[in-house]
């Protein structure tokens, strides 16, 4: 008798296993249904809910507002008489303050008059109307809730769309821009200036107007207009030197975008251009203790604040939680963390070769160091990112009122 060919068995035995396949399938249960009824098919992970570092307290903020007390427990102030101290405490009656003297080895409890405290005020205001490139001083600036008009926004990017700045092409300090009809933001223009090259009046091209495009600032994804050729060609001849062959292009934010902040420490809020969020804010007194640790001394300028404050304590900011100037409520969201930018003279374009002030910065005052929590060793810090509650004019010489401190720093 012939046996049956190869290619026979080999059907045979296929049909086989699929007939038992089948029926272990639909008689033998798995190990997933006979322990569980959740489906097995690669679950999708649930996020994480995002913590939150935002401290609110509407009711005491306001009660303090409304208060004749300016600073709160444990702020840092300044006296008439030239120490730093702490206030320990408040009598409402006589509005009188008790302070200790701050890095004393046994500090002695006083009691001194509201007149004997310094009370803080705006010195200066700066706006930086194109992302990285030189600040222009205000006397009074009007205030939304992405930031001082017309602050940071413009920016420049390459063909790929990434943003770019000081960090690779210092040069870019030394473009200053003008504003044209600053305080009108249907009719503003900015005027690109710079040594060696024409003055170009920029005029607005808006949503609708010009091209649109996305572009890249650090993991945000930004909607854009193109402000046309003639900005491009600019920028091209005035960098040519150092950018090789890429080229750039400046663009605006449409208006119908916007640019969430971290809702770990401003949920609800937007800005435009800078890296993250809408204010800068630092004391006076704050580069000036840092001077004092650096060979060669820097201006305020190094570190692009937009609200620089007098008679505040070195990095007093850090530690306060709301404040209010003019009405205004500003919330102090975190400490800045700071990048090689400092290192930039922003008056001629040239990066410190000894990388200072980053590593005396670095060294002094890194989030290890200043006991920040989520604070890194390798990173450091100077003035604070701010969020403010509603729009707004404000003046050079407006008086600062600290509400709430902080109870604990978030890096």
């Amino acid at each position: 008798m012939d046996l049956p060919s190869p290619l026979v068995v080999g059907a045979v035995t296929l049909v086989i296993a699929v007939s038992v396949h089948v029926w272990l399938r639909q008689n033998v249960p798995d190990a997933a249904t006979t322990t569980s009824s959740a489906p097995v098919a690669n679950p999708k992970k649930k996020k994480k809910p995002i913590e939150c570092f935002l401290e609110e307290d509407p009711a005491l903020e306001q009660a303090r507002a409304d208060s004749a007390q300016v600073f709160p427990l444990n702020a840092s102030v300044c006296t008439t008489d030239g120490r730093v101290v702490r206030v320990k405490g408040y009598d409402a009656a006589t509005q009188s303050y008790t302070i200790e003297e701050e890095g004393a080895d046994a500090p002695v409890a006083e009691t001194v008059s509201a007149a004997a405290l310094v009370t803080p005020e705006v010195q200066d205001f700066f706006i930086y109307p194109i992302k990285s490139c030189r600040g222009v001083r205000l006397d009074t600036v009007k205030i939304t809730q992405q930031g001082i008009l017309h602050d940071r926004a413009w920016m420049f990017i390459d063909t790929t769309g990434k943003f770019i700045s000081q960090r690779r092409y210092p040069k870019m300090a030394c473009i200053v821009p003008k504003l044209i009809n600053p305080h009108d933001e249907n009719t503003a223009a900015v005027v690109l200036t710079a040594e060696g090259m024409d003055d170009l009046v920029v005029p607005i091209i808006s949503e609708g107007q010009g091209t649109e495009m996305q572009v890249r600032l650090w993991a945000d994804r930004v909607q854009t207009v193109d402000q046309g050729d003639a900005a491009a060609a600019w920028i091209n001849e005035y960098l040519k030197e150092s950018r090789g062959r890429r080229e750039f292009r400046l663009v605006r934010m449409k208006k119908s975008f916007q640019r969430a902040t971290d809702p770990a420490y401003a949920p609800g809020h937007d800005t435009l251009f800078p890296d993250g969020f809408p204010f800068l804010v630092a004391a006076h007194a704050s580069i000036d203790k840092l001077n004092e640790s650096l060979e060669e001394k820097i201006p305020m300028d190094r570190f692009r604040p937009n609200i620089v404050l007098k008679g505040a304590p070195a990095f007093a900011d850090e530690h306060w939680n709301c404040f209010i100037i003019n009405g205004l409520r500003f919330r102090n969201i975190r400490p800045c963390a700071r990048c090689s930018m400092p290192c930039v003279d922003q008056l001629e374009g040239v990066a410190n070769p000894a990388r200072e002030p980053q590593k005396t910065l670095t060294r002094l005052r890194n989030g290890v160091e200043l006991g920040f929590i989520n604070g890194k060793e390798n990173e450091s810090y100077f003035g604070s990112n701010l969020i403010v509650n509603k729009p707004g004019t404000l003046h050079v010489g407006d008086a600062v009122k600290v509400l709430t401190m902080k109870t604990a720093v978030y890096a």
